[in-house]
């Protein structure tokens, strides 16, 4: 890892994907706690710093590509971005054992970037993580592209385990952003098992 002290430099839009993201942060929850509500506090804590992609919609309503490239891996992958989540996540949760998971599971996120998070046309993205602070930009030198094999081999891992999680505990990643979506997912899913065990077998000979 290396400290660079030069001004934010521009970018394709590149970064870990929001499933790897979303599965990575489900996983460290629902090992962590029993919890709902401590889950979706360490799940999206796991999230949250990819709002500051907002900036897409910026340049989509402006016709104009720089919002996106001049916020995103600023606004909110950041030391006190994170020191806000652990405050919050203490608070509502009245326990700071809660509050450090959640300031885990928002570091799990800046550090999937750094490893990563590179464009698939080569250019790398880095974190200011003491911006306002500071400018200086963290970036790993072997920084992995979003299209390289250990990325795709990462999903489908993480997406394997999701299934058999699944089946196991009865909810699903979606649980953190939303009660109701996860029983209709979870409902889509028992109907596969349903139909596929009774399926007709076909006949022999």
């Amino acid at each position: 890892m290396r400290k660079i002290g030069h001004a934010r430099s521009r970018h394709r839009r590149s970064r870990m994907t929001f499933p790897c993201h979303l599965f990575v942060s489900w996983h460290l929850a629902r090992l962590v706690t029993q919890d709902v509500v401590a889950r979706r506090w360490i799940g999206c804590a796991g999230l949250v710093a990819d709002l500051d992609g907002v900036g897409v919609v910026a340049d989509i309503i402006t016709g104009q590509p720089r919002y996106y490239e001049a916020w995103h891996h600023l606004l909110g992958h950041n030391l006190f971005v994170g020191i806000l989540l652990f405050g919050l996540a203490g608070v509502w949760c009245r326990s700071w054992r809660v509050a450090g998971w959640t300031w885990v599971g928002f570091h799990v996120h800046l550090t999937g970037d750094l490893l990563s998070g590179r464009g698939p046309d080569g250019s790398g993205w880095p974190v200011v993580y003491g911006w306002p602070v500071s400018g200086y930009e963290w970036q790993w030198a072997g920084q992995i592209r979003l299209d390289a094999w250990p990325n795709t081999a990462a999903f489908l891992a993480l997406l394997a385990w999701a299934v058999v999680a699944i089946k196991r505990g009865g909810r699903s990643p979606l649980e953190l952003l939303s009660s109701r979506l996860d029983r209709q997912v979870l409902g889509a899913f028992r109907s596969v098992l349903a139909s596929r065990k009774t399926a007709p077998q076909p006949r022999q000979g």
